[in-house]
């Protein structure tokens, strides 16, 4: 009888086994099931919300109506990172820069896609299927990885890069893009001339292949229309800045500056600001950045020399209107502030 008892309890027991693992398997299986559909979930609302959020910008309105006769740099709200459109008054439309790039489509922690969900919306909202050029300033992914976007799908003419030896993989698929599309290359030296059109003079204040530092291959440029200056050095740093302004001094004075490296306080030297002595300056720069950028000493240093200051970070897409004698600064979420007539 005892073994009879012993038998069954064994078999209790296997059963009881078998049924512990089968559970586990389903239970298993049903969190991974869970977890896909959440994953499945978030990244499809990423995309509707990311569609909206596309259309909104397309059909959004300028905050002002544009003159045939006015030239329009647009500071791009692309948050951390870079993107300058330029428009002249004879319809070249040149890019500078496309803003932070994503790594993978299937990687949830990666950064933003700039090119995609910034930058092509806004060439859409006005108008542009064709890039006459795009200046890659330098290859910091925050400055070129959006590009691989437009360039894929925005025709593009010609690509002046800053020709610096760089080896991250965002800056080699920059390269191969522009193999694959058949874009033309060009590295800038200083001094250079780069022809956007009647009336706009677009000088290479700086550009330079073997530089101490990354930020110090930023092409920087000198753009005029007519009496206005604007000065756009990327992310050139203090060491850089100096350098220019030794070698072009006064010629440097600008109604309007593209602070540089988002505010940091490794750019914008007194040096430098002496000779620019900018009447408007804009900084592109991320709300909440971790790098604490705009530096509260640059801020104050741009106050100092009684320099209006605007931020995408806090007023979003910053539009520099030009008539050839007078700038006019509208935000996406600030009034416009006009220049004086100049004689």
């Amino acid at each position: 009888m005892s073994d009879i008892f012993q038998n069954y309890r064994r078999e209790q027991k296997s059963i009881n086994k078998t049924r512990i693992i089968f559970i586990s398997i389903i239970t298993i299986l049903s969190c991974a099931a869970v977890i896909l559909t959440a994953l499945n979930i978030y990244k499809y609302s990423a995309v509707y919300r990311e569609r909206l959020s596309e259309s909104s910008v397309i059909f959004r309105p300028l905050p002002f109506e544009l003159k045939d006769d006015e030239l329009l740099i647009t500071i791009i709200d692309v948050k951390q990172g870079d993107a300058i459109l330029i428009e002249t008054p004879n319809g070249k439309a040149i890019l500078i820069d496309g803003g932070e790039g994503q790594s993978s489509e299937f990687d949830l922690s990666a950064r933003i896609e700039a090119g995609k969900r910034y930058v092509y919306p806004h060439l859409l909202r006005r108008g542009i299927k064709k890039l006459d050029a795009v200046v890659a300033t330098h290859p910091h992914s925050d400055h070129i990885g959006g590009l691989l976007w437009i360039f894929d799908n925005i025709t593009v003419e010609k690509v002046f890069d800053s020709g610096y030896s760089y080896s991250s993989d965002v800056y080699k698929r920059f390269l191969n893009k522009i193999k694959e599309k058949q874009i033309k290359y060009i590295i800038p030296k200083s001094n250079d001339i780069l022809d956007f059109g009647e009336d706009v003079f677009c000088q290479v204040l700086y550009s330079n292949q073997f530089p101490d530092k990354v930020n110090n291959a930023s092409i920087t440029l000198l753009l005029k229309y007519k009496n206005n200056t604007f000065i756009l050095p990327a992310d050139l740093e203090k060491n850089m800045e100096q350098e220019v302004a030794a070698r072009y001094g006064k010629n440097l004075k600008a109604d309007f500056l593209k602070v540089a490296h988002h505010g940091s306080n490794t750019s914008t030297d007194k040096i430098w600001l002496d000779v620019v002595q900018p009447k408007y300056s804009a900084i592109s720069v991320g709300e909440n950045n971790k790098f604490r950028h705009p530096s509260q000493e640059i801020l104050q240093r741009l106050k100092d020399y009684n320099s209006e200051i605007y931020r995408t970070d806090l007023h979003g897409n910053i539009y520099v209107v030009s008539n050839g004698s007078a700038i006019t600064i509208y935000t996406e979420k600030a009034p416009p502030k006009k220049s004086d007539e100049k004689e």
